[in-house]
């Protein structure tokens, strides 16, 4: 479904809600794009728009199968087939730009810097700290116990 199609639809959905006094102009600027969306398709069928169903009309000639993943090797980037690449719109059939196996690598990364800045901090008197609980123990939080900042659990516990 093309964006086109796809605001005809929104601004007939939104009719009932419009005030009467604007109803008039509603309608007409749906007419509008429907005529500009018939003589588009009509005129030139081979302009319609990328979907899932013409996506094989727009691949390059000299790449046909083949899709450019510029993270595979190191970042020199790669042509791979195209079912190395997961479909990121399942409505339009839209790809990732990222192969499947460097997006897995990426998401590993990224988790493991995450888990790398994990921060240990300490309990003070009078912290808001003190009126939680570890999620995994169960037991409340004293002044002076080390507790992981992004979990909010014991380090012990964690």
């Amino acid at each position: 479904m093309s964006r086109l199609e796809t605001l005809l639809q929104k601004l007939k959905l939104i009719e009932p809600f419009v005030p009467r006094s604007h109803r008039q102009q509603l309608y007409e600027v749906i007419d509008e794009l429907s005529r500009l969306w018939r003589d588009m398709t009509e005129a030139n069928p081979d302009r319609l728009p990328v979907t899932a169903q013409n996506r094989a009309r727009h691949v390059r000639k000299e790449r046909a199968g083949k899709r450019h993943c510029p993270r595979h090797n190191g970042g020199a980037g790669a042509w791979l087939e195209v079912s190395a690449f997961d479909v990121k719109n399942k409505k339009t059939g839209a790809l990732r730009s990222w192969c499947h196996d460097c997006m897995v690598n990426y998401q590993r990364e990224r988790y493991l810097r995450v888990e790398e800045s994990r921060v240990v901090v300490e309990v003070l008197e009078g912290d808001d700290l003190l009126r939680c609980k570890c999620p995994e123990c169960g037991r409340r939080f004293k002044a002076g116990d080390r507790v992981v900042g992004v979990d909010l659990m014991h380090e012990v516990c964690a």
